[in-house]
């Protein structure tokens, strides 16, 4: 697919906008791409997302809506539960799903999008709220709601505990950093009913805060994010580790992690 074919999902006069506005750092992208079908991180938040959407009854076909697609691990993922549409408000990244041959995208804006309303069964905002492109998340949890349909499920990862902002999160572009309780009020004013909420990645949650309370007591020059390749033999022992959480987390709620999952009703 060319890139000429990827829809434009605004009006016109705001389309200016997004090639003027902060781009992402390309070389974030890149090593996404690269990392994030094989990479512990991306595998296990996989899992956990997993072990949220096999306790809700999908039908088959359902209509999937994914803002925020980033370069489209996760929508070959997602595809095996419907006909899903990914957005992105980076050229960039859209160019990444291109290399994937991934078709149905839009190129556009989660604040204003120019979709119909109740035309998805189902959205997934995998970690896209906390993004500074993101200028008002309760306004794009109502656009969200716009285009669902009544009783349309929403499926929401992102990043959690402020206390945990690092030069990780300038690299990613981070607005904010939520709370179970922060982001359950911000989907409750969206119109949204909580059907589940967790936090996640509780067994490196102790690791991950010392890094970055060792990053603030000596910051680094440079802002990069912390993905980066790590010897297969680790990734794969992390992984069997994290499973054990994933299975966990299909039957409780975890009292802490460095990232929260929600599962909310229209």
């Amino acid at each position: 697919m060319m890139k000429e074919n990827i829809i434009f999902c605004v009006p016109f006069q705001r389309v200016f906008k997004l090639t003027s506005a902060k781009k992402m750092i390309k070389s974030e992208y890149q090593k996404m791409f690269i990392e994030e079908q094989s990479h512990w991180f991306f595998k296990t938040k996989r899992m956990f997302i997993e072990s949220f959407l096999n306790k809700v009854p999908l039908t088959s076909n359902i209509k999937i809506f994914e803002p925020g697609c980033g370069t489209g691990a996760n929508r070959i993922f997602l595809e095996k539960y419907g006909s899903v549409t990914s957005l992105d408000f980076s050229q960039d990244a859209l160019d990444f799903c291109q290399k994937r041959e991934i078709k149905r995208l839009i190129r556009g804006d989660l604040n204003q999008l120019g979709l119909q309303n109740e035309t998805f069964d189902f959205a997934v905002l995998l970690d896209v709220l906390y993004h500074q492109w993101v200028k008002d998340d309760i306004c794009a949890l109502n656009e969200i709601s716009r285009i669902l349909k009544p009783g349309g499920k929403l499926l929401i990862t992102d990043s959690a505990f402020p206390f945990l902002l690092s030069s990780h999160d300038k690299a990613v572009m981070t607005r904010e950093r939520y709370t179970i309780t922060s982001i359950t009020h911000k989907l409750k004013q969206a119109g949204f009913k909580v059907l589940r909420a967790s936090y996640m990645f509780a067994t490196t949650f102790p690791l991950l805060t010392l890094v970055r309370l060792f990053q603030k007591i000596i910051p680094t020059k440079e802002n990069s994010s912390n993905v980066f390749k790590v010897p297969e033999v680790i990734n794969q022992l992390v992984l069997k580790v994290m499973s054990i959480e994933a299975r966990i987390l299909s039957r409780s709620r975890l009292p802490f992690g460095s990232s929260i999952i929600v599962l909310a009703e229209k």
